[in-house]
């Protein structure tokens, strides 16, 4: 019924390097998607919910997944500096979101109100993402330690 595995370890190296451009680009073309559908078509969350929970499966599952095995970044370590590049990073990009949504479906009569709720609502998202990131860091520093005393004593 089950046949032994046929692929040796550089042939599956590429598979996984496959993989992991295919979720990345699965990932990243839900996120487009929605948010093209939210501004440029003005859909509902009606209309969005399946790509929304599809996505926030693949965003939380592979969080998750990389706190476990106690992975931050390809590219740079838990700490303060980091969580404010991502912080701010991430807060520009949502936020110009945010206003191009609100401003092109009219819902404020004045661009004082919708510049005020940008502004409250950039803050709130900023030290949001901050502590989530900042607790984040915390945790896999954690992890991390806890591995490598569990790996050496195997050895």
């Amino acid at each position: 019924m089950f046949k032994r595995k046929v692929v040796d370890e550089r042939e599956k190296m590429e598979m996984y390097k496959i993989e992991h451009y295919g979720f990345w680009l699965v990932f990243w073309g839900l996120l487009i998607s929605i948010f093209v559908q939210m501004i440029a078509f003005d859909a509902s969350f009606k209309e969005i919910g399946a790509e929304w929970i599809v996505f926030m499966c693949m965003a939380i599952g592979s969080g998750v997944a990389y706190g476990k095995a106690g992975h931050y970044d390809y590219y740079t370590e838990p700490g303060l500096k980091s969580s404010l590049i991502y912080a701010t990073v991430f807060t520009i990009i949502f936020e110009v979101a945010f206003g191009l949504y609100f401003y092109i479906n009219d819902m404020y009569y004045n661009l004082m109100g919708l510049a005020i709720t940008i502004v409250i609502a950039t803050v709130f998202m900023f030290f949001t993402i901050l502590i989530f990131l900042l607790v984040t860091g915390k945790v896999i520093a954690k992890r991390r330690k806890k591995l490598e005393e569990d790996f050496e004593e195997d050895i």
